[in-house]
Formats: C-alpha cells, sequence, structure tokens
C-alpha cells in the first residue's frame, strides 16, 4: 500500500506514471508491469487482466491519433481505470493542489491565467520572479 498525492495524472499523455502502472524508474504501483511495458515485452511480467492490456495498447497508439481520438483514448483508458479500480484515490485533485491563486490590486505583472497542473510546476508558470509591488 502506498500513499502518494496524484498529481499531474489530470494530464494523462504528459504524466501517468502516479495513475497507471507505465514507469518502472517511478511507479508506486504493478512494478513489474510497468516495466513489461516499458521494455516492449522483453522484460518484467506480463498482465493477465485484459482491461490493463488494453490501456497499455490505448497508451501506445495514441500519439500518432489526431487530438479528437486522442481524447476518446484517454476516456477510454479513465473508464477501465475507474472500473478496474487498480488504485483507490481518497482524495481528488483540488484547484489548490499545485498552488494558490493571489489577488491583489497592489501587485503587478500578475498573469490573468496560468496552468496549474504538475507539469507546470506553480507558481513558477505565473513567473513570480517578475511580480512587482505598486
Amino acid at each position: 500500500m502506498v500513499l502518494f498525492s496524484n498529481s499531474g495524472s489530470e494530464s494523462l499523455f504528459l504524466f501517468p506514471t502516479l495513475a497507471l502502472p507505465v514507469d518502472p524508474a517511478g511507479s508506486l504501483m504493478g512494478s513489474a508491469y510497468s516495466l513489461w511495458y516499458a521494455s516492449g515485452g522483453t522484460n518484467g511480467l506480463k498482465p493477465e487482466d485484459p482491461n490493463l492490456l488494453r490501456v497499455y495498447d490505448l497508451m501506445r497508439t495514441a500519439p500518432s491519433k489526431g487530438e479528437d481520438e486522442r481524447n476518446e483514448h484517454a476516456k477510454e483508458i479513465w473508464r477501465l481505470a475507474a472500473d478496474a479500480k487498480w488504485q483507490i484515490g481518497l482524495v481528488g485533485q483540488a484547484p489548490g493542489s499545485q498552488g494558490n491563486r493571489v489577488v491583489s490590486n497592489r501587485l503587478g505583472n500578475i498573469p490573468e491565467r496560468i496552468c496549474i497542473s504538475q507539469h507546470c510546476r506553480p507558481p513558477w508558470s505565473a513567473r513570480p520572479e517578475q511580480w512587482y509591488f505598486r
């Protein structure tokens, strides 16, 4: 059993490590399965679960698809993962999980919108080193 933040999994194709056993270096579940996936089936342990094999197929083929089909792949992956319950989430992603938004009329050079996701590394995506007090 592992307790860990699932931050980043909202960007499934950019940061799948905490949602699916795909990366043997960072996977917190199914390490032997992730080694099998990452090695193209030459190492590790091939899963017997047909749903996980389907997820692996969708993950491998998604990059070559257009945006609409890639989105359908992601939806199917999440459906399969939710039904299979390979992991059980305790707390969902909250907007503040990657940082909070500061609003002040005294601060300048604050972007109106920023990316709040693991791959954006908030709050640095808002470039706080360039903020100033008026």
